[in-house]
């Protein structure tokens, strides 16, 4: 599984996203849009060594059971609430406000990830 992980670091992470955020402007009918999420899956799928890797490593210090435990957490977490609230948001305010908070969301994260990893000295 490291080694995996190793290859997914390697990965330029930048261009996968960036290719699905192309695809997703692409995908005007089902059949495109089956094929486009047919390939972000497939990436999904290509990170998913790279996040063991880390939980691994992690997990020596911190315990094995527990990271892997809050690992878990989070993403069902992310994966009840995100649906659901958007979908609230949809309801209430329209389709705008989905992506706005999306958008919010994305960026308030990216400056935890900056703000933690320079404070551990990995950025």
């Amino acid at each position: 599984m490291v080694e995996d992980g190793h290859h997914g670091h390697s990965w330029p992470r930048r261009l996968d996203r960036l290719g699905g955020l192309l695809l997703h402007g692409a995908c005007r009918d089902h059949r495109r849009d089956l094929h486009c999420r047919i390939t972000v899956s497939i990436d999904g799928a290509l990170s998913l060594p790279a996040v063991t890797a880390i939980i691994a490593e992690e997990g020596r210090e911190l315990g094995s059971g527990s990271t892997v435990g809050v690992f878990n957490t989070a993403m069902s977490i992310g994966q009840i609430v995100g649906p659901v609230f958007s979908g609230f948001l949809l309801d209430t305010y329209g389709m705008g406000s989905v992506f706005y908070f999306s958008g919010f969301i994305s960026v308030i994260s990216v400056l935890s990830f900056l703000g933690l990893s320079r404070t551990s000295g990995v950025v």
